[in-house]
């Protein structure tokens, strides 16, 4: 029981210097935050606005931090050690089609004839690309004089750390690829890397594709 004392102890000691902490900042007129630990002042008019700043959040802050202190107590060394930069969201960055990338040279009309889609059931229309005609058709008018079409074939790393295998075509200006047009964007299994041995793998590759389902 002693040691429930102990913990409980420290996490009451916590909570009241975060407390007192935020106090001081409001006072002094701080006109913004300084950490990831301090609390979110929002001016209430209301009389439930002023119970649930001045006596529920309070409330509940207090029950959350002396039972997870330990939490608390890593992010704020984190904090300190990395600034406040350190909990910044991952950025994934831009794919690009890079020379490397480049297949083929191949006409319009070639590459119309290849992807056109015939659906007996009729669920798809018979046109190039089916559902995404109208993107291709506006890749396709997008062109400037000079452009070249080529395919194109890439495996790609995410800021997630996970590789992706995307395919399609690019248009190439004066040896220079450009605007591409996406055929093929599937994850690709890397059992050797250590990222897909970890427990957050599952989550990783969730993000990523959620990301890619939802992008314009």
């Amino acid at each position: 029981m002693i040691y429930l004392y102990g913990y409980l102890g420290v996490g009451v000691a916590l909570f009241a210097g975060i407390y007192l902490a935020n106090q001081w900042k409001v006072r002094r007129g701080d006109a913004e935050p300084a950490g990831l630990l301090d609390g979110i002042h929002v001016p209430a008019t209301r009389f439930w606005d002023r119970v649930v700043e001045e006596i529920l959040v309070p409330v509940l802050g207090f029950g959350w931090v002396v039972s997870c202190w330990p939490l608390f107590a890593y992010w704020a060394v984190k904090e300190l050690i990395g600034g406040r930069d350190a909990s910044a969201p991952l950025v994934d960055p831009v794919f690009v089609v890079e020379k490397a990338h480049l297949l083929e040279q191949v006409s319009v009309e070639d590459v119309e004839a290849r992807e056109t889609v015939f659906d007996p059931l009729g669920a798809a229309p018979n046109r190039p690309f089916g559902h995404l005609h109208a993107a291709w058709r506006a890749f396709v008018d997008g062109r400037a004089e000079g452009d070249e079409l080529c395919s194109f074939s890439a495996d790609w790393r995410t800021g997630w750390g996970n590789m992706e295998h995307r395919a399609g075509y690019v248009w190439v200006r004066k040896g220079e690829p450009g605007e591409h047009f996406l055929t093929m964007w599937k994850d690709l299994t890397q059992e050797t890397e250590a990222v897909e041995s970890t427990a957050d793998a599952g989550f990783v590759k969730y993000i990523s594709g959620w990301l890619r389902t939802n992008v314009d």
